[in-house]
């Protein structure tokens, strides 16, 4: 039989780390103009913001930031 006084604990579980910046109304604004202005697919726009493509689908959809106005071409570039 096993002593049960030497039982090591497994380590709790951690949550991981954001892997993205969360979406503000800038980078909505910044996101609405490289895809629909400029035609660049969303999952490029997203990698170049460092945000998720899903949150740049919100946004083009009109789901999050609908009153978003689009950001200056000279900022995106």
């Amino acid at each position: 039989m096993a002593d049960q006084n030497n039982v090591v604990p497994f380590p709790r579980r951690r949550r991981a780390q954001r892997c993205s910046k969360p979406m503000t109304i800038d980078i909505a604004s910044k996101a609405k103009t490289m895809v629909i202005q400029l035609g660049m697919a969303q999952h490029e726009a997203a990698a170049k913001l460092g945000v998720n493509p899903g949150r740049v689908c919100e946004v083009v959809n009109g789901y999050k930031f609908r009153d978003a106005p689009f950001a200056p071409i000279a900022d995106v570039i």
